[in-house]
């Protein structure tokens, strides 16, 4: 599955909003951490930011976005540090 890989936050919140709306649950996929390679991250950032990086990375694959080209690992690097810099803002309120 292949969705638009330019879509905008706004754009991608209405798909989940009417996702949701039709039903109460949604089943979009999995997504499975390897929490040895956390740990052992090459960023050298903390567990939790590490594990934050991981997830959203699995949550943009199951939106549908991929990286098998360079320029779709820039377009999707970019939406998981928009995602990265709202998490930050929540955690530290």
């Amino acid at each position: 599955m292949k969705l638009a890989l330019l879509l905008n936050l706004s754009h991608q919140k209405r798909i989940l909003k009417n996702l949701f709306k039709k039903k109460k649950e949604i089943y979009i996929g999995d997504i499975i951490l390897n929490f040895n390679k956390i740990k052992k991250n090459k960023f050298k950032l903390s567990f939790i930011d590490m594990l934050d990086k991981l997830w959203i990375h699995g949550f943009l694959h199951l939106l549908g976005y991929t990286h098998k080209k360079d320029s779709d690992f820039k377009i999707m690097l970019k939406q998981e540090e928009k995602y990265l810099k709202a998490i930050k803002s929540i955690n530290v309120k």
